[in-house]
């Protein structure tokens, strides 16, 4: 039966709000439309000039919020509410476990709006606090270690406050002291004052990979050819048609709800950073041929010029046609450059391989960490292409591996599927290179050769014309031909040993051979028993793709496009 269309959903610009504030509010109409505000305008005010622009210009990313709340009542709630009623997402950021908290709220109206919440969380977690409950300062360190942490994982506070020095380390005040010693963006609405919003610390966050994200987003590809090559990839995947019987019993047994969203949340993204790397890696590699076989053709005829100099006729469209050749090949280099061709591709499939690794992940119900506990600090020493794959496991629901099929299950599929698979692939990879690189060194190397034979016969010319033989007619013809042809030989194997370099088939494979290797060793361990086992088992996996992943990422950043010139 065939698959439903498959559709993209935009990567956000995701901005993580937190939330401050007293228990008790005056009516919260106003404050909530104030928040309102800030959600759809001034939030913008706490980036940078050049940030602010940034997001302006990025027409194709649309702006996600996520609320990192307590859920206390009062401030807390009124905040949560509001984003979630304007589209936005809910962290539940509990300062101690459900049971404990609730019997800090008073009525069944309060329990049940707080229920209500959590319900619609796309996150819950529970701050870590040394002590237990009958410690007489537990309740105190909880809830100052949860507004330290809220503040910790946000990018923007806001502070529903009156403006009053907190009368202890875990108020409002101390949050928003702290705030700003932190030199955080805070948003303070007074509850006595409606309509009065403050920034402090405005102009201090960074959107330095929005354009690379907003780039992502706005690659264009038809409904029809996303569907087509999603479904591929998934047939190719998690669907049961291999010959297999073993691979074939593995993934039927998979739950059929976590193979959908492997195809629905996954794959689009997959698909999408795989179709910009290919169009890029196409690109750079025709680019790189072109410009080798450009260079020889040009050398080739700026030898034929000089040996015809005294033929106006031949050696002046000789001068013309290299100068016209070396202009194509810098402006064929500077465009490529200029398009940052070579540094899309090794992103996109850096990200492309990333999401790759969590289709295993999810297919197994689990999720690849892709957090450190939800902070968003030191945002501009991230990558896009970290930040995009954050975003894209964030959005993804809750997974728990359901009881059934059992655990061995899922073992046996991440051997058959997984590492098989990559276990072919490298290595084909490592034979298809070596030979590729073989042939391409003999190509070179037949060049210099072949140069050394023109060059003896040429020299057997020379010593005719010392010897008083002089050549004349079409043997005279053949000499300078092969004066053109003994100039253009060497350049010509140079420039395939140039392209040859510049596919770094070598190391290629000997790198996919080791990780053959590795991976064998990998396959030949017993299955995982436990659940802990289970995900150390798939972390070691995906810290051997990680490090395969950036050492050919380490490899091929240097082969770059300009070193030709």
């Amino acid at each position: 039966m065939d698959q439903p269309p498959v559709f993209f959903d935009l990567v956000p610009f995701r901005v993580r709000l937190g939330v401050t504030g007293h228990r008790t509010l005056p009516e919260s109409h106003t404050l909530s439309d104030d928040i309102k505000s800030i959600l759809s305008s001034r939030y913008v005010e706490a980036f940078t000039s050049d940030a602010q622009q940034a997001l302006t210009k990025a027409f194709d990313t649309p702006i996600a919020f996520t609320i990192v709340s307590p859920l206390a009542e009062g401030a807390d709630r009124l905040v949560a509410n509001t984003v979630l009623d304007c589209g936005g997402q809910l962290e539940a950021l509990l300062p101690m476990p459900r049971e404990e908290y609730e019997n800090d709220f008073h009525t069944s109206k309060s329990r049940q709006e707080f229920a209500d919440l959590l319900d619609n969380a796309h996150r819950i977690a529970c701050t870590d606090c040394d002590g237990t409950v009958n410690d007489a300062d537990y309740r105190h360190n909880a809830y100052r270690h949860v507004g330290e942490e809220t503040l910790e994982r946000c990018d923007i506070l806001i502070a529903i406050w009156d403006g009053k020095e907190a009368q202890s380390d875990c108020g409002t005040g101390a949050i928003v002291k702290l705030a700003r010693e932190k030199s955080k963006p805070v948003f303070i609405l007074t509850p006595a004052n409606p309509g009065s919003v403050t920034l402090e610390n405005e102009g201090v966050l960074p959107a330095d990979f929005i354009a690379e994200l907003n780039k992502f987003n706005a690659f264009r590809i038809s409904r029809k050819q996303m569907t087509d090559y999603c479904n591929n990839e998934f047939s190719d995947l998690l669907k049961s048609t291999s010959d297999t019987p073993a691979k074939i019993s593995a993934v039927e047994q998979i739950p059929v709800h976590l193979k959908q969203l492997v195809r629905e949340r996954l794959i689009p993204n997959y698909c999408r950073a795989s179709l910009i790397a290919r169009k890029n890696q196409g690109r750079y590699f025709s680019t790189g041929k072109r410009a080798y076989f450009f260079s020889t053709i040009s050398v080739a005829f700026m030898a034929g010029a000089i040996v015809f100099a005294k033929l106006p006729y031949l050696s002046l469209p000789g001068y013309m046609i290299e100068l016209a050749l070396l202009i194509t090949l810098y402006v064929m280099i500077h465009r490529a450059v200029h398009g940052r061709v070579h540094h899309f591709w090794l992103e996109h499939r850096v990200l492309s391989e990333r999401l790759r690794m969590a289709f295993y992940y999810v297919a197994c119900g689990e999720v690849p960490l892709a957090t450190e506990k939800g902070k968003t600090i030191h945002r501009r020493n991230r990558s896009w292409v970290e930040l995009a794959y954050r975003e894209i496991l964030y959005r993804l629901p809750e997974i728990a591996r359901p009881e059934e099929p059992p655990l061995q299950v899922y073992g046996t599929f991440i051997q058959q599927w997984w590492l098989a698979g990559q276990h072919s692939y490298h290595t084909k990879k490592a034979q298809t290179a070596a030979l590729r690189n073989k042939l391409l060194k003999k190509l070179g190397m037949g060049c210099f050769g072949l140069a050394i034979v023109v060059s003896v016969i040429h020299h057997l010319f020379a010593i005719g014309a010392v010897a008083g033989c002089h050549v004349e007619g079409v043997t005279l013809l053949v000499e300078e031909l092969l004066s053109i042809v003994a100039v253009t030989l060497p350049a010509a194997g140079a420039a395939v040993n140039g392209y040859r370099s510049l596919l770094e088939q070598s190391r290629i494979a000997s790198r996919s051979a080791g990780m053959a290797h590795h991976l064998e060793l990998i396959m030949n361990r017993p299955l995982p028993k436990d659940s802990t086992e289970f995900r150390h088992y798939l972390e070691r996996i995906e810290e051997l793709m990680l490090m395969e992943s950036h050492d050919w990422l380490a490899l091929m950043e240097h082969a770059e496009l300009e070193n030709i010139a």
